[in-house]
């Protein structure tokens, strides 16, 4: 029997994983995985280890968290298991950086313009990427760009910059960056570009940095048409930010079942594609797009649609019923809050009950704003903050655990008109339209049917609780909904707003 005492049972375990950091091949690793997912044999060639080698050190890594894996066919894929190693990255570097006397000669000798270049903050950087006056260069190689990248970056690797400087433009600023603070390719680059006339800087840090710091990262995806056949090859590499992992597990639990859900909020569907009034032809975006029900009503309006999700299983669900449909409908699996897709490449962009579940709201604001085009619309359906919907969150919120701290913003935020300006106003002129949705069930017992099998929050909540405490949360949640019963069954009146704007 163990006699330490908890502290040091805990400070054992901390050791266990700063002991998985120490050794220089990881630290290489981890800055790789920074930019995304790779395979065991990609990792090993980038950093010029034996496969079995590279393996070995990932498994240690992966056993004391600071991985993980998936699984294709013989192939083994790595990534980071979540944000938080790419804050334990940066604050190592800051501290060797500050306090390691041979850290500091080794910068000096190979960043010895660092200062002369300008270092462009993150912050100052995005805001000029919104107003369109510099050039963002990528200068990593060609498959890490593909991973994901800034906001309408350019890629040319440092290897091609003297061969395709003619694909810049000299009147333009050009700001640099690679895989991070320590790397030095956007550095060279930009003294490169100085001495071929350009005006050039680097960005003070590189992508892992601006990622964490919730910045919105454009990420490569594979586009699934609904007319092709049942093969599904989602490239998820990078579609899907770090701290939203959990997220998407949580909306995939529900599956093609959530089907059921749009099929409770059509009324408010059919309200938001009006207000929308997408033109034949029309490029538009239907963002959080679930089972597609949203897609496949603007498509039928003779819109070129394209449906994202957080959720491969809703996607695949998307696809399934568009094509029974025969409707041609892009699908993607992506993020919200860094949108697999250029600027300004919709004319339109909808989002029902959906954008509003986004864990950084004014990352996904960014977004939906990037991707507008000039002059273009949004028309976006989001649950008032007391509405009947959010009732029956408050139902099911004294089964859920804790949130951690600081509390994540709740989704009913959006319900609020203010809230709505504060995140949209500096790029749309919004008008709002407030409408009810009813949400119909023979009983109770059929709304709790629904809710445990195809609504990710419930479901998911549902599986986490025992026994008695899930038969608890059931006698609950049928009360509620039984509290709305006419001589048909159950009619939930559900209030929300309709946000329509116009893109300045």
């Amino acid at each position: 029997m163990s006699t330490r005492s908890p502290k040091q049972a805990l400070f054992a375990e901390f050791a266990t994983l700063a002991k998985a950091l120490g050794h220089a091949h990881r630290l290489e690793l981890l800055e790789q995985l920074a930019q995304g997912e790779h395979s065991v044999e990609t990792l090993a060639q980038k950093t010029s280890l034996s496969i079995a080698n590279a393996s070995q050190h990932l498994q240690h890594m992966r056993r004391t968290g600071l991985v993980d894996t998936r699984r294709d066919g013989k192939f083994v894929y790595y990534r980071l298991a979540d944000e938080a190693v790419l804050d334990l990255l940066a604050a190592l570097g800051r501290l060797a950086e500050r306090n390691v006397a041979e850290v500091e000669r080794i910068m000096r000798r190979y960043f010895k313009d660092r200062d002369g270049l300008e270092p462009v903050p993150r912050d100052a950087l995005l805001e000029r990427i919104r107003a369109g006056t510099v050039t963002v260069l990528d200068v990593r190689p060609q498959d890490e760009f593909a991973l994901g990248h800034l906001p309408s970056a350019v890629n040319i690797p440092l290897k091609a910059m003297e061969a395709r400087l003619s694909e810049l433009d000299p009147s333009r600023e050009v700001v640099a960056y690679c895989r991070g603070r320590f790397c030095v390719l956007s550095f060279e680059a930009a003294a490169l570009l100085r001495n071929r006339g350009f005006k050039a800087r680097c960005l003070e840090d590189g992508l892992p940095e601006w990622r964490a710091a919730g910045l919105p990262v454009v990420a490569g995806t594979v586009k699934q048409r609904c007319k092709q056949n049942n093969k599904r090859e989602y490239n998820m590499t990078g579609a899907i930010q770090a701290h939203n992992q959990k997220s998407a597990a949580f909306w995939n639990s529900g599956g093609a079942h959530y089907e059921a859900i749009s099929r409770g909020i059509a009324d408010s569907i059919e309200h938001c594609v009006l207000r929308l009034d997408p033109k034949s032809g029309e490029r538009v975006l239907d963002l959080a797009t679930g089972t597609g029900w949203t897609s496949r009503v603007l498509a039928r309006r003779g819109a070129k649609v394209t449906g994202v999700d957080i959720s491969e299983k809703l996607v695949d669900a998307a696809i399934a019923r568009a094509k029974s449909e025969n409707l041609d409908i892009d699908y993607e699996i992506g993020d919200a809050e860094s949108l697999p897709f250029e600027d300004g490449a919709f004319d339109a962009v909808a989002s029902t009950c959906g954008v509003m579940f986004a864990s950084r709201p004014e990352a996904a604001a960014a977004e939906l704003a990037r991707v507008c085009k000039k002059g273009g619309r949004i028309a976006l359906t989001t649950w008032l903050s007391d509405s009947n919907l959010f009732k029956m969150f408050m139902v099911m919120k004294p089964y859920m655990p804790p949130p951690p701290t600081p509390a994540p913003p709740s989704p009913f935020e959006w319900g609020k008109t203010e809230r709505i300006r504060e995140l949209l106003a500096a790029n749309f002129d919004l008008a709002f339209e407030r409408g009810t949705s009813f949400y119909r069930e023979p009983s109770g017992e059929a709304a709790w049917n629904t809710f445990s099998t195809g609504y990710g929050p419930t479901h998911s909540l549902a599986k986490s609780l025992d026994e008695a405490r899930r038969e608890e949360l059931r006698r609950d949640f049928i009360a509620f909904h039984e509290g709305f019963r006419n001589e048909l069954g159950v009619c939930v009146p559900r209030e929300y707003w309709l946000t329509v704007g116009v893109r300045r």
